[in-house]
């Protein structure tokens, strides 16, 4: 190769053949150099990790990545992915060339969001940004993914919340005295573990009179409200208990009576509505059941504690694994053993008494045809 001084500069140029047939100048302040910088571009460019300088912004890349490389992500997927996008990503690296962005900048950013942010959620924004740099290097954008190998916050397991055996009665008069409008939903949900999107998006057509079963199908997204396919995709049918088919044959029938007198009253056929007949929301349901545990002292009680301590009641019961598996809606029955094998002191309780019947076995489900 040969090395040339530039005219009027005290520096030294070379030039190095590309893939492409072009020539690639290298500049350093001796020949030394230069050449050691030839030899290094010549080795990346044989190895195929040589990259042609580009201006693409890091913003630009992840707006194309969301459009353009999300294909096989479900709708709620890609809403999670371009919200973790839009509120943590982008808005930290907004002026940065991706081909400039460095391990070190990625490492302080998960460090900050550790800072305010659990564990868990801060995993699921850098697997964004993991995945999205992949794809930029599969593209030939940049010749390496600068969030390889980050040291990541360490999970901690929560612990899982549940209504004890003693406070399940209690809870559910509670709930007929102090939110009588939305007891039944409360008590709905404690008994057949249902998401909360999967309990707002139900419709008559759910509930099999003949059979007593409930088929899960779709769940409803509040941001686009819209029905979409349930969490994993996959419609599952299970047999309700007595007081999960009183509550649904008593909505149905509310229902009934007024389209009575108007026939086309709930023409979306929702099966739960609020007073003003209109869809429930999730917001409004978190409200009621605040007032509810307030009273019973269990203040940071969530929505989805009603669908953990109604798992915990169904292992207690003698259900097998696999079949709460099936009717939780979960992916496989390691997942649901990881989650819910523990032994508490509902679990003792129900065990040592062997209450087959308790709340006329309102807790045992046994798994649709």
């Amino acid at each position: 190769m040969k090395i040339s001084k530039v005219k009027g500069k005290d520096s030294y140029r070379g030039y190095v053949r590309k893939p492409d047939g072009g020539y690639k100048q290298i500049y350093g302040k001796t020949k030394k150099e230069v050449r050691e910088k030839a030899e290094s571009l010549s080795f990346d460019i044989k190895t195929g990790k040589f990259v042609e300088n580009n201006k693409i912004s890091f913003e630009d890349w992840c707006n194309e990545w969301v459009d353009n490389y999300l294909i096989n992500v479900s709708l709620l997927t890609k809403r999670t992915y371009k919200k973790h996008m839009k509120n943590h990503i982008i808005k930290e690296f907004k002026n940065v060339k991706l081909q400039n962005l460095t391990h070190n900048q990625v490492q302080r950013f998960i460090q900050k969001l550790s800072q305010n942010y659990a564990p868990k959620t801060v995993r699921n924004i850098y697997l964004v940004l993991h995945r999205s740099l992949s794809d930029a290097v599969k593209n030939g954008f940049i010749s390496f993914n600068p969030s390889d190998d980050i040291i990541l916050p360490k999970l901690v397991k929560e612990e899982i919340k549940v209504l004890e055996l003693d406070e399940i009665d209690t809870f559910i008069n509670l709930a007929y005295e102090l939110v009588p409008e939305y007891a039944d939903c409360l008590e709905f949900l404690l008994f057949t573990g249902l998401r909360i999107s999967e309990f707002i998006g139900l419709t008559i057509d759910n509930y099999n009179s003949e059979t007593k079963t409930l088929t899960v199908n779709k769940q409803y997204d509040r941001v686009d409200r819209v029905y979409i396919p349930p969490k994993y995709g996959a419609t599952r049918e299970f047999r309700l208990s007595e007081s999960a088919v009183k509550i649904v044959e008593n909505r149905i029938s509310k229902i009934n009576k007024r389209r009575e007198k108007f026939p086309n009253y709930n023409d979306e056929n929702i099966l739960f509505l609020n007073p003003e007949s209109e869809r429930i929301t999730q917001q409004t349901l978190r409200k009621k059941l605040k007032i509810v545990t307030a009273k019973l002292g269990k203040e940071d009680f969530r929505l989805h504690d009603l669908r953990h301590t109604f798992a915990t009641l169904t292992i207690a019961s003698g259900t097998e694994i696999k079949t709460l598996q099936k009717i939780l809606g979960h992916t496989d029955a390691s997942f649901t053993m990881n989650v819910y094998a523990h032994s508490t002191e509902i679990m003792n309780k129900i065990a040592a008494e062997n209450l087959e019947n308790f709340r006329k076995n309102s807790y045992r489900i046994v798994i649709g045809d």
